[in-house]
């Protein structure tokens, strides 16, 4: 079973028992040439061949997305609220695109993640209507690692922090489906494919059940800057 190192699970405190989900790029097995196809993780592989196009992750970068595929992970992580997703990214284009998303991938209106667009980033959710919170303006700059944890606590309550500082709070209702069965990263996959990343994904994680969102987001950033030299 996966964990991550030890500063990163200190950080986590007494939110380590909700670890679901943990991928990252320091913590695989490498092939010749300093890419693995897929990440070996807790709750199973993110493989990189979704969306068609394959990705590439390169060891202590991340997973490198070219504008076209996904990293998929084929299972339900998550059978209802609260939960949380963590990553960090560096986007290389101010187009809109996913960052890591729980999605229904039989329908094209059921969704929950962060969506990188225009130097920041969204928490969003879609079940029908799509609606979302906006972190400031250039909160995510281009070329640069960011980390991004959303806490989806409740239907009116769905919070976004950047770099271990509150950013926005979603509270327009929305409930949630108990339908989503895939983990997506690096693009929108739900029946319809959309918003491919450009750019960079790591140290991906997803957390179910009630955390103290401030603190472990705080926490994180700061157990992790380190390894992305910030």
């Amino acid at each position: 079973m996966l964990l991550p190192d030890r500063k990163t699970r200190l950080a986590l405190g007494s939110s380590l028992p909700y670890l679901q989900g943990y991928w990252s790029s320091r913590r695989t097995p490498v092939e010749a040439g300093g890419t693995v196809k897929d990440l070996i993780g807790r709750a199973g592989d993110l493989g990189l061949g979704g969306g068609g196009v394959p990705a590439e992750t390169h060891y202590g970068e991340g997973i490198c997305f070219g504008g076209n595929g996904a990293a998929v992970l084929e299972r339900k992580v998550v059978d209802a609220y609260p939960f949380a997703l963590s990553a960090w990214f560096k986007p290389q284009t101010t187009d809109s695109a996913c960052i890591m998303q729980i999605v229904d991938k039989s329908e094209t209106d059921v969704m929950y993640g962060m969506q990188s667009i225009d130097n920041t980033v969204r928490i969003f959710m879609r079940n029908t209507t799509y609606i979302y919170a906006e972190a400031p303006s250039n909160a995510t700059p281009l070329n640069q690692y960011s980390h991004v944890f959303g806490f989806f606590e409740s239907s009116i309550s769905k919070k976004l922090y950047v770099n271990g500082a509150f950013a926005a709070e979603l509270t327009t209702f929305g409930t949630f489906n108990a339908n989503v069965d895939r983990l997506a990263v690096g693009q929108f996959l739900d029946s319809t494919p959309s918003g491919p990343l450009t750019g960079y994904v790591d140290e991906m994680m997803v957390l179910n059940g009630t955390v103290p969102s401030a603190s472990v987001a705080l926490a994180l950033y700061q157990a992790q800057r380190h390894l992305f030299g910030v």
